[in-house]
């Protein structure tokens, strides 16, 4: 203990005051979080904010998170992840207010990334002063700026210079203590909640590790990191618990099969590499005009902006640039760091270079959507190359042929700037957007110049003026372009009139009866999850891929609208609300919702057929028009029908369908919008062809509009709900087998007393997913999924009690694994004895040495 204490009292000595000035910066440059506002822009309000707000209700009441009923008709939630549900520091959402514990978060993942940076950039500089270079270059980098709305991300990202760090003093000497550290914080990236950051760390130490064996090959340099890489493993197997539920939900979910172009994106333009040049090319900071994302979007191509910032401090770019330059050839880390720097680049560049077909075709590679965001991996070398080149520039004797390269990269910069000024869409680029940092590429040069011309000795005042000007240019610009978090305040303390709207008027069983959103308003994505109001919607997640076919209100709302309104009852829509930008529902209809007739009995007959008539309104060809339902005694049939009306629709009669008994056929609307006429129902029997007028004009059944907020338009559904029923497998949307009341529900658990007239399937009004169990009457029986998306369990004529438990098998065995190891864990870690027997580790360089 007192070895320990004196390390620490040492360190404190020694690094204190660059710590201490490094934080200071860093939480300076993101005043968002230590202002009296409420960020709340995109994302933040969205998804991540409400999660974490559903995430203390689970923790407040006891609870294992892993079941949200309250978005998509009912999500894996700790299988998802983004919620970050077993990730340690997320324990603030649980002790403090919403606003405050955010705000915390913030900060304290701020800090982490401070730290660990300096402590990495000291680590292979060697210099105090460059190490407070490499750590406000990397924190305060476009990714991280442009990455604030995506809370797990930044959480995830602020891990990895300390992982790094971690991986090359474990790598200079195997150690148990150093192994168990680095894994520790490889699974605390893990737990944080984002699987495409976790990839990139991974990632970026299998390359850095790959590269450095590749320069200098040999047996035990391949041993020594193999050895080094386990560490990950360990990580990997202390998060169990997440990675194992999350790898299983990835299996059935929406990303086990996308398209190329999808994973391709929100690639990076080549136009946006100006950004590394021009960070207020589109307005904010020093032009005096506002920034804004249609002249964002005018010189880059691309609206999101916040997916696209790479700025990382123009003097950092130079330092790295030529540090690279200067040493690639005969220092292996520079040569390694800058190799990871650009391949990373052209990843992020995605579909505009020919390594989009790593990014779509190789495993793992094809999970993660957003190329783009490779360049966080770009920025971080960027960092580590700037502190090394830095280290050089602020010691007396710093390299001449350093400053050489420095000067030739300055004018290469001024000359690419002069060059694209008057190209294309860069001509409505702000003026001092282009001026700002053309005068700053020349003073550079001055500066540089004249440094010629001085003593050795004194040439240190090169380094620490070119320090200065890094610093004051890249915290000015995070300063002013990471408040765009605040653009939107977030609704987090009390429920918006809307929410409170809904909240009162939903009825039926809690949390079976729902609301979906179309548009833009205060229930959209998951901000229903604020106030635990049950949606159909949610947001960018992992999520079953039967959600997205079928109903996916998360990117668009045509997927919603093009189901049959039958459909959209047996999700338990109570409400839908439309905002200002999502149109309305039909409130008033020219003709009858519902046609019925008795047929006699269909023996020797093969198939009906609905004829049309010439005159519709029906504006959109995906939509669903009619649905036709046969019904004899405990026989249920139905034929949904969509599109433009055509001439004439044939149905088939079921084989199995009784031929000694009547039928009664039922035309029902299922239009959105628009009308439609039917002239005629013809059988086809073998004895020819009998006819039955209709001559009815069908409507869309009204919805009413109750409330309105704002333009935001609020419709209540004229149709009795059920959140679950008995029904015929052959036609599932019908609650016509019997009855079903629910006796106890929990967000895992939940208890219902069925009363069937015949043998069937008793249908929830909940979104399938295959880790619920249930027994009928103690009985354990499968859960499938029925029309679709719905869940089901067979019953048998009768009374039963159901119960459903969400048990997924992977969270159990996964929360086994990550105990065991943690137990291994603190057993090696109480012995911090080296591992000489496996691999002789010691090696006292630093690692930018040869």
């Amino acid at each position: 203990m007192t070895t320990w204490a004196s390390r620490c009292a040492r360190f404190g000595r020694r690094h204190g005051f660059f710590l201490l000035i490094t934080i200071v910066l860093v939480v300076l440059s993101y005043p968002a979080w230590i202002h009296t506002g409420v960020p709340g822009t995109d994302d933040l309000s969205n998804l991540n904010i409400p999660q974490r707000q559903l995430l203390k209700w689970f923790y407040d009441n006891g609870r294992w998170p892993l079941w949200n009923p309250f978005n998509f008709g009912g999500q894996p939630l700790l299988a998802a992840g983004q919620s970050g549900p077993l990730y340690l520091p997320n324990i603030v959402f649980v002790l403090f207010p919403i606003v405050f514990a955010t705000k915390l978060s913030y900060v304290l993942h701020e800090i982490l990334l401070a730290v660990g940076m300096y402590a990495l950039s000291w680590h292979v500089s060697r210099h105090r002063v460059a190490a407070v270079l490499g750590a406000v270059c990397f924190a305060d980098s476009g990714f991280l700026v442009g990455h604030q709305i995506h809370t797990q991300m930044f959480d995830a990202m602020s891990w990895l210079p300390l992982i790094f760090l971690l991986f090359l003093r474990l790598h200079e000497r195997f150690t148990r203590r150093r192994f168990v550290f680095l894994g520790l914080a490889f699974a605390m990236e893990v737990f944080a909640g984002h699987p495409q950051i976790t990839f990139y760390t991974a990632l970026f130490v299998v390359l850095y590790a790959a590269l450095m064996w590749l320069w200098s090959p040999s047996f035990q340099a391949l041993k020594r990191w193999f050895f080094t890489l386990t560490a990950f493993a360990l990580g990997g197997l202390l998060a169990s618990a997440q990675l194992i539920p999350t790898l299983q939900l990835v299996s059935y979910s929406d990303r086990a099969d996308v398209s190329k172009s999808f994973l391709l994106l929100g690639s990076l333009p080549w136009s946006g590499l100006l950004q590394l040049l021009l960070p207020f090319a589109a307005g904010g900071g020093y032009t005096s005009q506002p920034f804004t994302v249609n002249h964002f979007e005018t010189l880059y191509y691309i609206p999101n902006f916040w997916e696209f910032l790479s700025y990382a401090g123009i003097v950092f770019l130079i330092a790295a640039i030529a540090t690279a330059c200067w040493k690639f050839i005969k220092d292996r880390t520079v040569r390694t760091l800058a190799v990871i720097g650009v391949f990373t680049l052209l990843l992020a560049l995605g579909s505009n270079t020919v390594f989009s077909h790593i990014l779509t075709d190789v495993p793992v590679f094809n999970l993660f959507r957003v190329p783009a965001r490779y360049v966080g991996l770009t920025d971080f070398s960027l960092a580590i190359l700037a502190a090394i080149g830095f280290a050089q520039l602020l010691q007396a004797s710093s390299q001449r042929t350093l400053r050489v390269l420095i000067t030739s990269t300055v004018s290469v910069l001024i000359v690419v700037l002069l060059g694209v000024r008057w190209i294309g869409p860069y001509v409505k680029m702000t003026p001092a957007g282009f001026w700002v940092p053309l005068t700053l590429l020349v003073l550079l040069l001055l500066i540089i110049v004249v440094s010629f011309a001085v003593p050795d000795r004194a040439k240190s005042w090169l380094g620490y003026g070119l320090a200065v000007i890094a610093v004051v240019d890249l915290v000015s610009q995070t300063y002013s372009m990471s408040q765009f978090v605040e653009w939107e305040q977030g609704h987090f303390r009390q429920p918006t009139p809307l929410q409170k709207f809904i909240s009162t008027h939903l009825s039926g069983p809690y949390p079976f009866s729902r609301v979906a959103s179309l548009g833009t308003n205060s229930l959209m994505l998951d901000r229903s999850a604020i106030n635990r109001i049950p949606s159909i919607n949610g947001y960018d997640s992992l999520v079953a891929d039967w959600y997205v076919r079928d109903v996916n209100l998360t990117w668009r709302d045509r997927t919603f609208l093009s189901e049959p309104r039958q459909f959209i009852n047996a999700l338990g829509v109570e409400y839908i609300v439309t905002g200002a930008d999502a149109g309305g529902l039909t409130s008033s209809s020219q003709g009858v919702a519902k046609w019925m007739h008795w047929l006699p009995r269909l023996k020797n007959t093969s198939s009906l057929r609905i004829v049309m008539g010439a005159h519709h309104t029906v504006i959109d060809a995906y939509a669903p028009l009619f649905s036709v339902t046969l019904q004899s005694g405990s026989h249920y049939y139905t034929e949904q029908i969509s599109g433009w009306p055509a001439p004439s629709y044939v149905i088939p009669i079921p084989k199995t369908w009784p031929k000694t008994a009547a039928t009664k056929v039922t035309i029902t609307s299922q239009s959105w919008q628009g009308t439609f006429n039917v002239k005629t129902v013809q059988l086809f029997t073998s004895h020819g062809t009998v006819s039955y007028n209709v001559n009815r004009t069908f409507g869309a059944r009204v919805w009413k509009k109750v409330a309105d907020f704002n333009g935001v338009t609020v419709w209540k559904n004229p149709n009795p709900l059920y959140a679950a029923w008995v029904t015929s497998p052959n036609d599932p949307l019908h609650p016509d087998y019997g009855t079903a009341k629910l006796k106890a529900w929990t967000p895992n658990q939940q208890s219902w007393t069925v009363n069937a007239g015949h043998s069937g399937e008793f249908v929830l009004s909940q979104t399938y997913d295959p880790n619920w169990e249930a027994t009928v009457d103690g009985k354990k029986t499968p859960v499938t999924r029925i029309s679709s998306m719905l869940t089901a369990v067979h019953v048998s004529r009768g009374k039963h009690v159901i119960t459903l438990n969400y048990k997924p098998r992977s969270f159990q065995a996964g929360l086994g694994i990550s105990l065991i190891t943690l137990l291994f864990s603190v057993i090696l870690l109480l012995d911090g004895s080296s591992v000489r027997n496996m691999v002789s580790f010691k090696n006292k360089s630093t690692p930018r040495r040869n």
